[in-house]
């Protein structure tokens, strides 16, 4: 969203891979900022907040958050698989 107000909030912080994010169907991930929110990414986390509109600005779209929860949820589902394995495999070894 563009803004023409002058009085901007610039808020920055390293989150270290310690970023929890509850997505609008009420799922939750924890990790790091996703890329595209137009929050920041990585271990960074950047907002531009208007004062007077109330808004975050360049916050990504619906359809764009969107895509970015259906990635974070196939990545958690592929950690989550790949975790199932190795205890398999540790089960099978007698670890």
């Amino acid at each position: 969203m563009a803004c023409e107000h002058p009085r901007v909030l610039h808020v920055g912080g390293k989150t270290s891979d310690m970023c929890n994010i509850t997505w609008p169907d009420d799922t939750e991930s924890d990790g790091y900022v996703p890329s595209g929110l137009g929050i920041g990414g990585g271990d960074y986390l950047n907002l531009s907040i208007c004062i007077d509109c109330k808004v975050v600005l360049g916050l990504a779209s619906p359809e764009d958050i969107a895509k970015v929860m259906e990635a974070e949820a196939a990545e958690e589902a592929e950690r989550q698989a790949r975790m199932a394995e190795q205890r398999a495999q540790r089960a099978q070894k007698g670890w």
